[in-house]
């Protein structure tokens, strides 16, 4: 089975950090990691298992000549044999034309081989990864205004049910859903402009 011991975007949104093992329960003993894809669209569907879409871009493969025309298209990484059974790896903003690391919902596809099928596990693996930290300070923004006026802000409350949209569907696995619910989230990221006088004036000191 695999895991993903580290999946998330740095607080500047400079960096993806994707670091991920094959958990040896039974059966996977002889399960090693083959590629690794991002993609920043909804998956598609196969055999009931979320897929990369045309869109999905190869971050490391093993060297294997089936592989080989994907290695150099997307200059891919290559995944050393002792490094099959954990692999950690960076993606650089700006390193993919077609996806923004910063503000993107983000999909890691960990392609593997040698462990056995499993009826309730999917292959390819699946983590969602999202820059969630300038939501964080918006957040904080909201904290100090209802601080200030004793009273929710009304933004806040649908702020807050948007971001637990996104979570909830992710963790169900309904990334079209999750897809749409983060656009909403993302039309609301900035800052809201007060017309009363606020002793910080949305801004975050």
């Amino acid at each position: 089975m695999v895991v993903f011991s580290e999946l998330r975007v740095t607080h500047d949104g400079e960096k993806l950090i994707i670091d991920t093992f094959v958990n040896n329960t039974p059966g996977d003993e002889n399960q090693k990691i083959d590629q690794i894809w991002l993609d920043n669209k909804a998956p598609v569907y196969v055999n009931g298992c979320p897929h990369p879409t045309d869109n999905a871009v190869l971050i490391a493969s093993i060297d294997d000549e089936v592989y080989r025309e994907d290695i150099e298209k997307y200059q891919a990484s290559i995944i050393d044999e002792s490094l099959r059974k954990g692999y950690l790896t960076e993606v650089t903003y700006g390193r993919y034309s077609s996806i923004n690391i910063n503000s993107d919902m983000l999909h890691v596809y960990v392609f593997t081989s040698g462990g056995e099928s499993k009826e309730c596990e999917c292959t390819p693996a699946i983590g969602t990864v999202v820059n969630i930290y300038p939501y964080y300070q918006l957040s904080i923004y909201y904290m100090r205004e209802m601080g200030e006026s004793c009273v929710p802000p009304r933004e806040f409350i649908d702020f807050l049910l948007k971001l637990k949209s996104v979570e909830i569907a992710i963790k169900v696995g309904n990334y079209g859903l999750a897809h749409q619910m983060w656009e909403n989230l993302r039309r609301i990221k900035e800052f809201p402009t007060r017309s009363c006088k606020c002793a910080h004036n949305g801004v975050i000191s």
